[in-house]
């Protein structure tokens, strides 16, 4: 099964505001997606920098900005820049659910879960 890798946000200016609300830092350029995958990066995307049983996110922050990353979601500062924001956060999967959860809270759209248990 797949896990997350990218999103692309219908409302930048809004996403812009909510990320400095809960790092207290603006970001200089529109963040206009999310990826957890840097090889999947585009133009204007939000990397976070998570760190899994076997890789650290944070190794792959150039290949990130290259493929567009204009801004990272990370644990602890990075050496590299040229441009790029960096948010740091004490837990960046945790910092990622908080930010999910207040943007979702943002929108008046139904919440509909589909269950079963037969034929799973």
């Amino acid at each position: 099964m797949r896990s997350f890798v990218r999103i692309t946000l219908p409302e930048p200016e809004a996403f812009s505001t909510l990320i400095t609300q809960h790092t207290g830092q603006e970001p200089t350029s529109p963040i206009t997606g999310i990826a957890t995958d840097s090889r999947e990066c585009d133009t204007g995307d939000l990397y976070v920098a998570l760190k899994g049983e076997k890789a650290d996110g944070h190794q792959f922050i150039p290949q990130a900005q290259k493929n567009g990353a204009v801004a990272s979601l990370v644990e602890h500062e990075i050496l590299v820049s040229n441009g790029m924001n960096f948010f740091v956060v004490e837990d960046a999967l945790e910092a990622m659910g908080s930010l999910a959860c207040a943007w979702r809270r943002q929108f008046d759209i139904p919440v509909i879960g589909i269950t079963g248990s037969n034929g799973k």
